[in-house]
């Protein structure tokens, strides 16, 4: 409902106060009250009936446009539909001269080629026959050629194909034997009282696994730095525990992996011989060179026994594990051992040539375990593999 104009609000409020004023003087106070609440009971009442009045107004006018506007669209629909016939008859009309004019041509067209059909047919006959005596001899011969040529290629890749998989197959046979082998000796070697962490994928294979357990337990490798971690680290802090003496120390940047490893030492009773190390990647200068590797205010000062090179990943950069060695070459015991895993790699094989260059004094071997590991030493005796 619309607010009240200002002229109905002053004619509302006189006629109450001269309804009041006119009640207290005939009666009283009493008289005044019941005249003042009649006239206002009566302003209402009027105004409701002007509202509903100007509403009635307001309506018929607004249906008074709406059928105009319906009137207006009628129209215009009819104009329309008058439009469309004319253009559907007029395009009706063109269709049926095309088809006229159509059926002209190909009428003189067929009364211009029937007078030569037949010599034309009889040398098309002609011309196929001698195509396909051409064609026929052609595919003879080829096929005699192709025929002796698979029939030896086939012989030869036959006897070739069957050496391959019997080479693979040895090949298969001996990883699958090893990978058995390893683990069994380590659940014998370690005896643990749960089972060991995955070795599958990207983690540690058994047969490497198996290996970093003797050379630690057996060189008496007390302090240990792994860069990464993960199930190496597990066997590591087995190692630790078996000999009774040493600590390990994993690097890792991924927050995640340094959770799962944490947790996987926590749940064998292991947090005492091992620990995980949040080290972010960082820039790391070597040679006046800039280079994205772990944060090195993360690292422990030494000596180190064994460094286990297994990190930063190898989407870092190009020859990402380069700055372990040297970095740390100085930290090193001076009968340290290091390890590059992953050495089927190109990246780490170019790291493994670099670090020679570098350092000369270290000899090295590769063990041709899973992912391939190279091992280094001061040790001339131990050359390439």
């Amino acid at each position: 409902m619309r607010p009240m104009s200002k002229p109905e609000i002053f004619v509302s409020l006189g006629a109450v106060c001269a309804a009041t004023v006119l009640g207290y003087a005939l009666g009283g106070l009493a008289l005044a009250g019941y005249g003042a609440f009649s006239a206002a009971l009566s302003c209402a009442v009027g105004l409701l009936w002007i509202e509903t009045h100007r509403l009635r107004r307001a309506q018929a006018t607004r249906t008074n446009r709406i059928g105009k506007r319906i009137s207006s669209l009628e129209r215009q629909s009819s104009e329309l539909e008058r439009k469309f016939a004319a253009r559907q008859d007029q395009s009706e009309k063109q269709l049926e001269r095309l088809q006229s004019e159509l059926a002209k041509g190909v009428k003189q067209l067929a009364d211009a080629s029937k007078a030569g059909s037949d010599r034309q047919q009889k040398e098309l006959r002609e011309l196929r026959k001698a195509l396909e005596t051409k064609l026929d001899t052609e595919l003879a011969a080829r096929t005699e050629e192709i025929t002796a040529s698979v029939a030896g290629t086939a012989e030869q890749t036959g006897r070739e194909f069957e050496a391959n998989l019997k080479e693979v197959s040895r090949d298969a046979n001996r990883i699958l034997y090893s990978q058995v082998d390893g683990l069994l000796a380590l659940y014998r070697d370690i005896d643990p009282d749960q089972a060991l962490p995955p070795m599958h994928g990207w983690a540690v294979a058994p047969d490497f696994a198996r290996y970093l357990f003797t050379e630690v337990t057996g060189g008496k490798y007390e302090r240990v730095v792994e860069c990464g971690s993960g199930s190496t680290t597990v066997i590591l802090a087995y190692a630790m525990r078996t000999m009774g003496t040493g600590h390990v120390v994993a690097i890792e940047n991924n927050p995640h992996f340094a959770a799962v490893t944490r947790h996987m030492l926590a749940e064998r009773g292991l947090s005492a011989w091992a620990e995980v190390i949040d080290a972010p990647l960082a820039e790391v200068d070597i040679d006046g060179n800039p280079w994205r590797w772990y944060d090195t205010s993360k690292l422990p000062e030494g000596p180190i026994d064994l460094l286990l090179v297994d990190g930063p990943p190898g989407q870092t950069g190009p020859l990402a594990r380069y700055p372990a060695l040297p970095l740390l070459a100085d930290r090193l015991a001076p009968d340290a051992v290091v390890m590059l895993d992953d050495a089927s790699r190109k990246d780490e094989q170019k790291i493994k040539r670099r670090w020679l260059e570098e350092f000369p004094e270290y000899g090295h071997k590769l063990l041709r375990n899973d992912h391939g590991t190279f091992v280094l030493r001061r040790d001339p005796n131990e050359t390439a593999a």
